[in-house]
C-alpha cells in the first residue's frame, strides 16, 4: 500500500479512504471539505492545493 501510494503522489483517490485521511491532515482541512474540492477540481494534488490557497 505504502509503495503505490509513494509512486503516485500527484493525485488524490478519495474512493481510499487512508489516502483521504493523509491528505486531508496534510493539508490541514476536514475530510468532507478535501473530497468536496477533489470532486470539484478533480484529483490532482496540485489543482486541490490551488483550490485551498484561494478560499483563504
Amino acid at each position: 500500500m505504502v509503495d503505490l501510494f509513494q509512486r503516485d503522489r500527484s493525485h488524490i483517490h478519495v474512493d481510499k479512504e487512508w489516502e483521504v485521511a493523509y491528505w486531508s491532515k496534510k493539508l490541514g482541512i476536514p475530510r468532507e471539505t478535501l473530497v468536496e474540492i477533489v470532486n470539484e477540481v478533480g484529483p490532482v494534488v496540485e489543482n486541490v492545493v490551488r483550490k485551498i490557497k484561494s478560499l483563504h
